[in-house]
């Protein structure tokens, strides 16, 4: 019974990592190959294999094992934090050293739409999802909400007084709708089952 079990568990992770890379490789080479290459490391051809290669299989490592802890109902911590270390460093470049040297202003709360529409629909969507693990860590609530806006406010003006960006209201609008996405999924049935197998992780 024992190997069987164990001969189980591999054909799992084999699948699960399996399944990860490709669902990886096609989002990222699809959505975020030309994105990346133009923000990260300027088209410069050496690293047109070696950087999304190495997205790729990060995330796949990630994924993987965060579906094998749900499967085995155990995430190790270090999961957990190394996950979130990574998410954090990934957001500080995005706010912060993406665009080092820009510097604009807008008040227009529907720029967003426009996008959406007209223009890059990449952007726009980054925004929202790119802090949903962010709401990840609170609960819904109005307070919660109006931190976060408050927040976003303050690193959008940094962003137009230091010139490392652009202040968009349509930024931090969409900014926090990824985060209450993310507070809102905390109380669905699946985010509460999620909840119920990681909490012990920060209480051993």
């Amino acid at each position: 019974k024992g190997r069987f079990q164990m001969k189980k568990q591999t054909i799992f992770d084999m699948a699960a990592f399996l399944g990860s890379l490709i669902f990886w490789s096609w989002l990222y080479m699809r959505f975020f190959y030309a994105y990346v290459a133009v923000v990260f490391y300027k088209n410069q051809p050496e690293w047109n294999l070696l950087i999304p290669a190495s997205i790729i299989l990060t995330l796949t490592a990630i994924s993987s094992l965060f579906i094998r802890g749900l499967y085995s109902r155990h995430i190790p911590r270090w999961l957990v934090l190394a996950s979130y270390t990574l998410y954090f460093l990934i957001l500080f470049y995005a706010l912060f050293l993406k665009n080092i040297g820009r510097q604009g202003f807008s008040l227009d709360l529907q720029s967003f739409t426009y996008n959406w529409i007209y223009g890059d629909k990449l952007v726009p969507t980054m925004n929202i999802i790119m802090f949903i693990p962010l709401g990840f860590l609170c609960k819904l609530s109005w307070k919660h909400a109006a931190y976060f806006t408050l927040a976003i406010s303050l690193v959008e003006g940094s962003q137009y007084l230091f010139h490392l960006g652009i202040f968009d209201l349509g930024d931090i609008l969409t900014n926090l709708l990824g985060f209450i996405i993310g507070t809102y999924l905390l109380e669905t049935a699946l985010g509460k089952w999620v909840v119920r197998h990681i909490h012990y992780i920060f209480t051993k």
